[in-house]
């Protein structure tokens, strides 16, 4: 009778680890490592990850075109105002690298010629020296036909001064094949303060294969 009771608790006891274990693995263990997981988060992070497993290209950089750019609005300012000296600028920094920093009122554009999958990508932000000072502005990426100027394309993006830099990506793959003009635009967003607004753009270019945040 008792080698019956030992027998019992052992079976018990085989059964309790064996619904332990299905538990830790199929509730417990998905919940903590849903942090970990970062499904349909796009970030810069992630793309340099993927980059290294895929095959993406940068055909193109504004940064290092910056010389070739068209401007609108660009003009040089006393270093006192702006510590670069101008209104749009190619600016460095030891943590972001190289970056493009314009004013409210300015504009940046570029001819491409696009040939397949490619998109626009970059990461905007206020600049950290004077977040806590900027009431904010607006950025609009415009996508014009390079021949006639006909607009093709226009997305707004409110830039929040409080917000951490942002990655975005527009896919140009409707557009292949075509010569095209690609445009970086701001404005005061209708803010009342127009002074001490300083939008970056990092890393602003053209990549080849990788899928993108706006079709």
């Amino acid at each position: 009778m008792k080698s019956k009771k030992l027998f019992v608790i052992f079976i018990s006891f085989i059964l309790s680890c064996i619904a332990a274990y299905a538990i830790g693995q199929n509730v417990i263990r998905p919940l903590t490592h849903k942090d970990n997981m970062g499904e349909n988060v796009i970030t810069e992070d992630n793309i340099v990850e993927d980059a290294a497993n895929r095959d993406i290209k940068t055909e193109y950089s504004f940064t290092d075109d910056f010389d070739n750019l068209l401007f609108e609005g660009k003009r040089d300012v006393d270093t006192s105002d702006i510590p670069w000296g101008s209104t749009i600028a190619k600016i460095e920094d030891e943590d972001e690298g190289t970056s493009i920093m314009m004013v409210q009122g300015t504009t940046l554009s570029a001819e491409y010629h696009v040939k397949g999958n490619e998109s626009i990508q970059w990461s905007y932000g206020i600049h950290p020296w004077i977040s806590e000072l900027s009431d904010g502005m607006c950025l609009y990426v415009i996508v014009y036909s390079a021949g006639d100027n006909t607009e093709k394309f226009r997305k707004k993006y409110i830039v929040n001064p409080e917000d951490e830099y942002i990655f975005e990506s527009i896919s140009l793959s409707e557009y292949a094949n075509q010569d095209i003009t690609i445009c970086f635009s701001t404005d005061n967003g209708g803010n009342g303060d127009s002074d001490g607004d300083w939008l970056v753009l990092k890393k602003p270019g053209i990549v080849s294969g990788m899928e993108s945040n706006v079709p």
